[in-house]
C-alpha cells in the first residue's frame, strides 16, 4: 500500500508530495487491520502472506535478491517506490523489502497449549501475545530479506519499517 492509497482512506495521513508513491510505513498492527477492514479486505495470515511471498517456489528467494527488494545492500537507506523492481510469479512485488508488512497472526513468547488453532480468525490476546511483521525492508541484511523471516513487534505501536498488504477474499 502507497502512501497515497492509505491517505485516501486515512485523510489525517501525511507524506511529502514527492512520497507518494512509496509504501506507507510507521504504522501499527492496529492502523494496518484497521486500513484493510476499511477496504474490504484483511490482514493476511503468516501462511498466506508466505504462500504470496513465494510466488510457487521453494527456495528463500523467489529470485535475485538485489532484482526484487529493497534493502541494506541497495537501497542507499531509504525506501523506493513501489514496483521498481522484478515481481514474484504472482506478480506481487516488493513483497522481500522496501517495507516489511504487518500479518494477522500473533507471536507467542512461549507456546499456550490451551489456545485455539483458529485460521484465519484472529486469535484472543494472551499476556505474552505480540504482533509480526513479514518480509524485509529498506535496512534489512540480505538473510533477514528471506521468505521465512519473521519479525516480532508490539500491536499497538507504529513499527517505523512496517507498512501493510491487504488480503481481499474471492466472491
Amino acid at each position: 500500500v502507497t502512501n497515497a492509497a492509505y491517505h485516501r482512506v486515512v485523510p489525517s495521513s501525511s507524506f511529502p508530495a514527492n512520497e507518494a508513491k512509496l509504501p506507507v510505513v510507521g504504522l501499527s498492527w492496529i492502523e494496518a487491520k484497521a486500513y484493510c477492514a476499511a477496504i474490504g479486505g484483511r490482514l493476511p495470515t503468516e501462511a498466506e502472506w508466505e504462500y504470496a511471498a513465494r510466488g510457487g517456489t521453494a527456495g528463500p528467494y523467489y529470485g535475485v535478491p538485489s532484482k526484487i527488494g529493497w534493502y541494506a545492500a541497495n537501497s542507499g537507506d531509504a525506501r523506493h517506490e513501489v514496483a521498481a523492481l522484478q515481481p514474484n510469479a504472482y506478480g506481487l512485488y516488493d513483497v522481500l523489502g522496501n517495507a516489511s508488512e504487518w500479518v494477522l497472526d500473533r507471536y507467542y513468547n512461549k507456546y499456550d497449549i490451551a489456545a485455539p488453532a483458529i485460521g484465519n480468525v484472529e486469535q484472543p490476546l494472551v499476556s505474552n501475545a505480540t504482533a509480526l511483521t513479514r518480509g524485509g525492508f529498506w535496512e534489512s541484511a540480505a538473510a533477514d530479506l528471506r521468505v521465512s523471516h519473521r519479525n516480532e513487534a508490539e500491536k499497538d505501536q507504529p513499527a517505523p519499517m512496517a507498512g501493510v498488504r491487504c488480503v481481499a477474499e474471492r466472491k
